[in-house]
């Protein structure tokens, strides 16, 4: 996959994310497996809590159905860190 594809995908998961009920905002980052194969990974900030039903492993097999992904989706459900202008602090993700 090139750089631009990985960020199209990038997006395209945390639209289909956010367009699910339950769910406030997500983020979603990119990894390389020390094998050489690629993650994503995604943080969901519920739009309250708790946790929408059935889970981040039940929204990442939907999520990857949907989106027809070949390469693993994780998601964790928490909070998303910002900054005090309301940007994401992509530092501060705990993935």
């Amino acid at each position: 996959m090139t750089a631009t594809e990985i960020q199209i995908l990038v997006r395209r998961i945390e639209k289909f994310l956010v367009s699910q009920p339950g769910v406030g905002d997500a983020v979603v980052v990119h990894e390389v497996t020390p094998e050489g194969s690629n993650c994503f990974k995604a943080l969901v900030e519920p739009e309250s809590e708790p946790a929408p039903a059935g889970g981040g492993g039940n929204l990442a097999g939907y999520c990857q159905q949907v989106l027809s992904l070949s390469q693993p989706l994780v998601i964790k459900f928490g909070p998303i860190p910002r900054t005090p202008s309301g940007k994401v602090a992509r530092h501060l993700l705990a993935l």
